[in-house]
């Protein structure tokens, strides 16, 4: 990581790797893995800042969930995600943006500005926008209000 020299660390058990481990030069933590095994059903990894602060986790468990979890150096979450949803958040806490899907595809985007309000809001099915599509600007003014159908602008109000 950046050029650093690691240790790396392979923990076994009965022959088979259960965990792997690697270490900055001052012997925190730069990155874990666990595996998945009969004993233990979920398959983990974590990397970690220099100083010691967890930088992302991702975990799959035995029915391939995924969850994700992301934070900025001084611990602030950066992002949050499994398989049916992904949250991401500025460096100030507040959430940036929101992203729903079911059985893999995106039906819905919502984003905000730095200072909370909300920037947009998007319905979608089969990668194509469907439904609602609104934006407004970052004094909370709709700026576009429209209505989707298979791709398709259906209806536009403008203000």
């Amino acid at each position: 990581m950046n050029g650093e020299t690691m240790e790396m660390e392979e923990h076994f058990k009965n022959s088979q790797l259960v965990r792997e481990v690697m270490r900055f030069d001052n012997k925190n933590l730069a990155y874990e893995r666990f595996f998945r095994t009969d004993e233990h059903p979920t398959d983990s990894m974590r990397n970690y800042y220099r100083n010691g602060q967890l930088s992302l986790l991702l975990v799959m468990n035995d029915t391939n969930r995924v969850i994700l979890r992301g934070y900025y150096e001084n611990g602030t979450l950066q992002a949050y995600g499994d398989t049916a949803k992904n949250i991401e958040y500025f460096d100030n806490g507040k959430k940036q943006s929101e992203t729903l899907s079911k059985t893999g595809q995106i039906y819905k985007i919502l984003r905000w500005y730095r200072n909370g309000l909300k920037a947009e809001e998007s319905d979608w099915w089969n990668d194509r926008r469907n439904g609602i599509w609104r934006e407004w600007d970052s004094t909370g003014t709709t700026v576009r209000n429209e209505r989707y159908r298979d791709g398709q602008l259906v209806t536009a109000i403008h203000k």
